[in-house]
Formats: structure tokens, C-alpha cells, sequence
């Protein structure tokens, strides 16, 4: 499953068209209904994706001057074009966010692991790729800690309308960043005083349980892989998914 998840990613950043990344965001939709992911996991991922549409519409907003105006106020100006460019960019964020969230939850983090190495990638590479995915559900978790902490202080974040509720929760984005940069410089240490480091990290690595690949997963990255390379070419010679230009101007 870990192989396709990464053959689906791949995808998501090669369309360039609303309709293709609509169409994997109802896949990854169908994906965590299957996987019955509570609805308490997946609300704070819904209150960041929430928090950066919001950020995404405004700086496409001020920066994107091409098409036809449907909203002006003041320096604040949507064009048709512009909606579209939105919308593609935040479909294509949410996708990745809930096929990220698939991915964790259905899949524990050595299993993950093993998947990857049994594939011959790095295991430097391997073990980025694993802080980036355990990082996400951290930061989720930061995000409504400090939520919860200025809710402490009397802030109220369901008051008012969907603009006035979205402002102050980008108000909760500077301490966030700020616990990310300590936590990331925390784990460098970390590493440090284990004495992890890229040039010794070429030595032969062993599980205690080992995973091997099975004949259903072959069937499934043989057909993921097909389905990709479709994409490819009908993207590369085709002209399909090619979506709009996202010149800014």
C-alpha cells in the first residue's frame, strides 16, 4: 500500500487540471471511508486544511491580476481565472493531506519503513521521508494544543462568520511555526548525540520481523505503475490534464 500511496502522490503532482485533481481527491475520500478513520483524527487535519485555503485564496488574490474580475474589494481582487488556479492548488493540497493521512493510519511506521528499503531506496532517504510523515500528524497535534490554550485565555474561535473564524485561527500560525523550528532543531540534536550521521549509514541493516513482498502486491504497484505511466504520457504527448497557466502577474 505504501507503494501505490507514493505512485498516487506522484500523480497528484503531474495533473494540472480541476477535474483530475478533483477526481483524486474523491478517491482519497473514498480511501479513508474505507479505512473508517474516526471523525475526531481527521478534524484537526480539516481545521489546518481550513486555515491554509484560507492563507492560499488571499495571496492568489493579491498576487494573480489575469482574467475576468467576479469580486473586488479595495486590493482585494478575485478573478475567474484565479478561482480556478485556486481551486486546482487546494484540491491538489487536500489530496496530498488525506492520502498522508491514509497512509499513517492504515500503516504502522516499520511496516512503512520495510516497504521502502525492500524497494532498494536509501535508507537516508527512507528515513526523511518518515519524519516528514510522523512531523505532519505533530504539527496537527501543536495546532490544537495552542488552540486549546488560547481557548483557555478566553479566546473564542466559533464566533462569528467563516472569515472572521478563519482569521483567528491563522492568528495561531506564529506560534506554531515558532514550536516547529524548536522541535526540528530539538530533533537535529537528537540525532546528533546518537551519532547519526549520512556517512554511516551504509551499513547492512536487519528487522527482527522481515516483510516480503506477496503476490497481491505485486498485482497493485504492477497496476499503479500502469496507471501512472498513463498519466505520464497522456500528459507529456497528449496534452491531457495540462490544466491552466498559473503565471502570476
Amino acid at each position: 500500500m505504501a507503494i501505490s500511496l507514493l505512485f498516487m502522490l506522484l500523480v497528484i503532482l503531474i495533473g494540472n487540471s480541476v477535474e483530475f485533481s478533483a477526481f483524486m481527491l474523491a478517491f482519497s475520500l473514498i480511501l479513508l471511508a474505507a479505512s473508517r478513520v474516526e471523525l475526531r483524527i481527521l478534524r484537526p487535519f480539516l481545521q489546518v486544511a481550513a486555515m491554509f485555503s484560507f492563507l492560499i485564496t488571499i495571496s492568489w488574490s493579491f498576487f494573480f491580476r489575469g482574467g475576468q474580475v467576479v469580486f473586488q474589494l479595495g486590493a482585494f481582487e478575485l478573478t475567474y481565472q484565479g478561482l480556478l488556479i485556486i481551486a486546482t492548488v487546494l484540491v491538489r493540497i487536500l489530496t496530498l493531506m488525506f492520502l498522508s493521512l491514509f497512509l499513517l493510519v492504515t500503516n504502522s511506521e516499520s511496516d512503512l519503513i520495510q516497504g521502502l528499503r525492500a524497494v532498494k531506496i536509501p535508507y537516508l532517504v527512507t528515513f526523511i521521508m518518515m519524519l516528514a510523515l510522523r512531523f505532519f500528524p505533530t504539527l496537527i497535534n501543536d495546532f490544537s494544543t495552542i488552540k486549546d490554550a488560547q481557548m483557555a485565555r478566553a479566546a473564542e474561535f466559533q464566533k462569528g462568520n467563516v472569515l472572521a473564524r478563519a482569521k483567528k485561527n491563522v492568528a495561531l500560525l506564529a506560534p506554531l511555526i515558532v514550536i516547529s523550528f524548536n522541535r526540528a532543531l530539538t530533533m537535529s540534536v537528537a540525532l546528533e548525540s546518537r551519532g547519526f550521521l549520512p556517512s554511516g549509514i551504509k551499513m547492512k541493516r536487519v528487522n527482527y520481523k522481515e516483510k516480503h513482498f506477496t503476490t497481491k502486491d505485486y498485482v497493485i504497484s504492477a497496476t499503479i505503475l500502469c496507471f501512472v505511466s498513463f498519466v505520464i504520457f497522456a500528459r507529456l504527448y497528449l496534452g491531457w490534464f495540462a490544466g491552466i497557466s498559473t503565471t502570476v502577474g
